[in-house]
């Protein structure tokens, strides 16, 4: 950086992570607060050959119209 020290540098880079995982987490829970069938409840059975399905049991009471 020609205009700015390497500690200078260190610190922006350092504060622009802190802040940006903040923002991330932040949109991470809109997201999940938005989307309803991400809040559904999982069930996970095992079939007898071994292989592994899963049942996404929804709450209809989830399903609410968006204003």
């Amino acid at each position: 950086m020609a205009f700015a020290s390497t500690e200078t540098g260190a610190l922006f880079i350092g504060g622009w992570n802190l802040v940006s995982v903040f923002v991330e987490y932040w949109l991470l829970w809109k997201v999940y607060s938005v989307v309803p069938s991400l809040q559904a409840r999982k069930e996970f059975i095992q079939t007898k050959d071994g292989r592994h399905i899963t049942y996404i049991i929804l709450n209809m009471s989830l399903f609410t119209p968006m204003s």
